[in-house]
């Protein structure tokens, strides 16, 4: 499996997003989340997507289906210690039926059956909701209906690190996912995720810090 897109909780409409457009990326479409209490803004590369997700319907994000992916935790409690990130995972080469850790299926009403979202069901609050996507493969940038060419010039994402506010040890979950290529978890002080793009070539670095828990590279 490969990395597909991370999501990040933030607040109501995310206005943290300007930040990324005053950056210098284009923003891509929004959209909603029936049933599951949330909505979105999103910017698109050539192989990743970054989503800034924010509560609609908090009695839909609280609901009994929508427990696995631990929405409310993130979303309702803005002062626990519950993690703002999700990371979902596609099929590398198409041909993976099964997210290669422990899940259970989300079946979310935007979702048409029988497709489900597999979410890891071993984890602490404190992680980030990994969850893997058997009915998506890596897009053709070519095929991509979203803007993805960015003024910034940041095209594909080569490496994620992403940072847990947590003492306990990792879960053996996000150590199969820290094994993959390009892609790092460990532990620190603070919640924060950092995207490379293109190896780093331009030399371009910026950190949203306290705006969002991100840093960019390219």
């Amino acid at each position: 499996m490969e990395l597909d897109h991370i999501y990040i909780c933030v607040g109501e409409k995310a206005p943290e997003g300007d930040a990324l457009v005053e950056f210098g990326l284009v923003e891509g479409s929004s959209n909603t989340h029936p049933g599951q209490g949330t909505a979105n803004r999103r910017f698109f590369f050539h192989n990743f997507m970054l989503e800034l997700l924010w509560c609609v319907d908090p009695a839909e994000v609280r609901a009994k289906i929508t427990r696995p992916i631990r929405l409310h935790e993130a979303l309702l409690s803005p002062e626990s210690d519950a993690s703002r990130f999700g990371m979902g995972f596609r099929a590398e080469n198409g041909d993976e039926s099964d997210a290669p850790f422990p899940f259970v299926h989300y079946r979310p009403k935007y979702l048409p059956e029988p497709l489900s979202v597999q979410t890891g069901s071993q984890r602490p609050a404190t992680e980030p909701n990994y969850f893997f996507l058997n009915f998506v493969q890596r897009p053709d940038p070519a095929e991509i209906k979203e803007p993805i060419n960015h003024p910034n010039g940041l095209r594909f994402l080569t490496s994620v690190k992403v940072w847990l506010q947590q003492e306990v040890q990792l879960s053996d979950t996000a150590k199969l996912v820290s094994s993959l290529p390009g892609v790092e978890i460990d532990r620190a002080d603070e919640q924060l995720i950092e995207l490379e793009f293109d190896h780093g070539e331009q030399g371009l670095r910026r950190d949203f810090r306290p705006v969002l828990p991100l840093v960019i590279t390219g």
